[in-house]
């Protein structure tokens, strides 16, 4: 009866001893601070300390033993460590002091514990919320379809342009040619208009009269031909 007295109390004593195991609680991660800010990491051993240190990644920004507290050079003037509840104040943040903090703390009794505590320090004046990747990309995107779209139609003005430019030039370049008394009409040449008058056989065929005005010249024509053959007639009766 003794023994089974013996053996009860001992598992209780193991039970105790299971239920004070050495922990720490962090606030609920990222803690936030602004750019110039004081950044504090609020812990809480659930036990007596006897030593610990703070790390940035791997870097140590301090540590101490009972009261005595040693800062990283890197750190001096901006970090302290408040006794005993272990809390870390980080002064006149920046941007690159963004990241993950570690927390090493050795029990008077029991194993070490270490937790780990992010910071995110937040620019002044900066946006609250960054652009994720994926809106990035597709803003590039769109303006990428933009330049196309803008491009193709700036071309295909260009082309209706020219083609209604050489359109015009056909209209307005007309040639006028006369053989005999009728006048022809040709899409392209130059605006001077050319008349060749009378038939072939005759001594005038040659005679070829190049004016803006082909009526007006055929008219001239017409007239100082009448004056030759009236001139020959005369010349032939005093003969």
């Amino acid at each position: 009866m003794q023994t089974a007295r013996l053996g009860v109390v001992a598992l209780c004593c193991c039970v105790c001893v299971v239920t004070a195991q050495f922990t720490i609680t962090v606030p609920d991660n990222p803690i936030t601070a602004a750019a110039g800010g004081t950044a504090v990491f609020t812990v809480k051993p659930s036990g007596e300390v006897r030593s610990g240190s703070w790390r940035f990644g791997t870097e140590t920004v301090l540590l101490w033993i009972g009261d005595i507290v040693s800062v990283n050079t890197h750190y001096e003037g901006r970090a302290e460590v408040s006794l005993p509840d272990v809390s870390l104040r980080l002064k006149s943040v920046t941007v690159t002091d963004s990241g993950n903090y570690t927390v090493n703390l050795t029990p008077v009794s029991g194993d070490s514990k270490s937790a780990t505590v992010t910071l995110k320090v937040k620019a002044k004046g900066g946006p609250p919320n960054s652009l994720s990747g994926g809106a990035i990309a597709g803003i590039v995107i769109a303006c990428i379809v933009g330049v196309a779209l803008i491009t193709a139609l700036v071309v295909w003005v260009v082309k209706v342009k020219g083609r209604a430019k050489s359109g015009s030039h056909h209209q307005n370049g007309v040639t006028m040619a006369a053989t005999g008394n009728t006048p022809h009409q040709s899409n392209s040449g130059a605006n001077t208009a050319t008349a060749r008058i009378g038939p072939q056989s005759s001594e005038y065929s040659n005679l070829t009269v190049t004016a803006p005005n082909v009526y007006e010249n055929i008219n001239n024509v017409r007239r100082a031909k009448n004056k030759v053959s009236k001139t020959i007639v005369g010349e032939r009766g005093v003969l």
